[in-house]
């Protein structure tokens, strides 16, 4: 089963790097709550390492993007969501909100989507809405897919303490 497993990761490792070269699996490891794994490889023979300049094998590092983002606990939510500046994002669309609104606490409608672009609105809006970049920012969706994305985003854009807090369904706590 390993063997079958480390071959398929090996050969998609290979097409990532436009080569086939075989390669050698040295770790998979899934780091805490989340849902991609890193990837170690090691490139064998010679052919690899002369093509890139490197007089040894390199490790490679391959991290597999899967379709949901990992989620923050309910317990690390509540340690920041009454920290001041703290700002609820909702990234679901104007009818789901309107289905299931949030009332328990103020929060603000920003739509994003998980393709291509799907969150400039919220690039657009999060000077305003976040001035303070370091003030904790909750973001929720219908599931948690979106707010991953929205937390993707946001992060790039400089915000440090960016949390998902999953699907609106899961914040019963609050």
């Amino acid at each position: 089963m390993l063997r079958a497993a480390s071959s398929n990761i090996c050969r998609l490792v290979s097409r990532q790097i436009a080569s086939r070269i075989p390669l050698q699996l040295l770790q998979v490891a899934t780091a805490r709550r989340s849902a991609s794994p890193t990837i170690l490889v090691r490139a064998e023979g010679n052919s690899f390492p002369s093509f890139f300049g490197f007089r040894s094998s390199p490790v490679l590092e391959y991290r597999k993007h899967t379709t949901m983002a990992p989620i923050n606990t309910p317990d690390e939510i509540l340690a920041v969501v009454d920290k001041p500046g703290a700002v609820l994002i909702d990234c679901r669309t104007e009818a789901e909100v309107k289905d299931t609104p949030l009332s328990s606490r103020p929060s603000h409608n920003v739509s994003c989507t998980i393709a291509e672009g799907g969150c400039d609105e919220l690039v657009e809006k999060a000077p305003k809405l976040m001035p303070d970049k370091d003030a904790p920012v909750i973001i929720f969706c219908r599931s948690g897919r979106r707010a991953g994305k929205a937390k993707e985003v946001l992060e790039m854009q400089g915000y440090t303490t960016v949390l998902n807090a999953g699907g609106r369904n899961d914040l019963t706590y609050l």
